[in-house]
């Protein structure tokens, strides 16, 4: 079977729009400012889960399109190269745009956020602490850019580079679990890369098994994945590693699923879900950007006043969806192709059961 399953790059689509949702309930329902009354009583408080999704999604895909990679230290300028296109051109753009924002209006958001050394370090995707990043939802690609840096040594020396990435998921999974002060920055070793694990376990296993009843280990895993998220919306005090784990667990098991129903003919996602999924990487950087803008547009054309909490959530959150497939249309895709360009690289045909391109969460 030849080229990628389209399962896998509508569960980038829907891991993008859960943090949208959690990210519109957050900051722009239950306040006085906009609308006042949580939308749909809160229900998607859950949705930051759509991270885990993408920690999964990332280890998974990671390994399907670079399996016969490893141990080729020829490899690793292409691997990084191909990671550097993906992520970087179009990220700078965003935060260029932000640190802008920020300049032209010295009384929003916080001093760091002007600070050049912290500007630095959100370019760069690494430092000391990922939730101080200018882009805010940028925090979770420096866990994704900790990965690729340990997957690469995988390619390059696979007999120190896979020992050294068990062991750093170990450390995750004691240290993280347990809140373990440490003298390197948290983020190295907080719970939530564990979920890179699970998608690369779960790679290996669709190499070399058939998994039995697909759909039904699809909708389990998405049962546990919505349970998790009740317990979540439920008890805003829950264990943050015990939710990373279930909601992890959760979709690993759905991964499983889809990508087995979806080799056997039986399940097959919508093309428009298709394209959130493409569009993932652009409606999750830019959703921060787009959702002030279109609340304040809402406030002043009287929507606020007009519609019921609920409506005012779906049209918001809907319309942040559609402005990140727009951008990603009109402006991702073009920088990306052209980066591709400018390094002399074409774009790689992706082994079965791949998306295009993996989209940072």
């Amino acid at each position: 079977m030849s080229g990628k399953l389209v399962n896998v790059e509508a569960g980038r689509g829907i891991a993008s729009v859960l943090v949208v949702l959690y990210h519109a309930n957050l900051f722009y329902f239950a306040t006085p400012k906009y609308w006042s009354g949580e939308a749909l009583g809160g229900a998607f408080a859950f949705g930051r889960a759509g991270v885990e999704f993408f920690f999964v999604l990332s280890g998974y895909i990671m390994m399907v399109v670079h399996r016969r990679d490893l141990g080729q230290p020829a490899k690793i300028g292409p691997f990084l190269q191909k990671r550097f296109v993906r992520i970087y051109p179009f990220f700078w753009l965003v935060l260029a745009v932000t640190v802008a924002l920020y300049a032209l209006n010295p009384g929003s958001g916080q001093a760091m956020y002007r600070d050049p050394l912290n500007i630095l370090q959100s370019a760069l995707l690494a430092g000391r602490e990922p939730l101080h990043a200018v882009v805010f939802v940028s925090w979770s690609m420096w866990h994704e850019i900790l990965f690729y840096g340990l997957f690469a040594v995988m390619i390059g020396a696979p007999r120190i580079g896979v020992p050294l990435f068990a062991l750093w998921i170990a450390a995750c999974a004691v240290i993280g679990w347990g809140g373990v002060p440490t003298p390197w920055p948290n983020y190295f070793t907080r719970f939530v890369n564990v979920l890179f694990a699970l998608g690369v376990l779960s790679a290996l296993a669709l190499e070399r098994f058939r998994i039995p009843a697909a759909r039904w280990l699809l909708a389990a895993g998405a049962l546990i994945f919505l349970g998790a998220g009740v317990d979540v919306d439920l008890s805003h005090d829950a264990h943050e590693s015990l939710s990373n784990a279930l909601f992890g667990l959760g979709s690993a098991m759905a991964l499983l699923g889809a990508v087995e129903a979806e080799r056997g003919g039986r399940l097959k996602a919508p093309g428009w879900l298709v394209l959130l999924g493409g569009a993932s990487y652009a409606i999750y950087l830019t959703h921060m950007l787009t959702l002030p803008i279109l609340a304040k547009l809402a406030r002043r054309f009287g929507l606020v006043d007009a519609l019921p909490p609920w409506a005012g959530f779906v049209a918001l959150t809907a319309a942040a969806v559609l402005a990140g497939v727009a951008v990603h249309l009109a402006v991702e895709r073009p920088i990306v192709e052209g980066a591709r360009r400018l390094f002399g690289g074409a774009p790689r045909r992706m082994p079965a059961g791949a998306a295009a391109d993996n989209s940072p969460s």
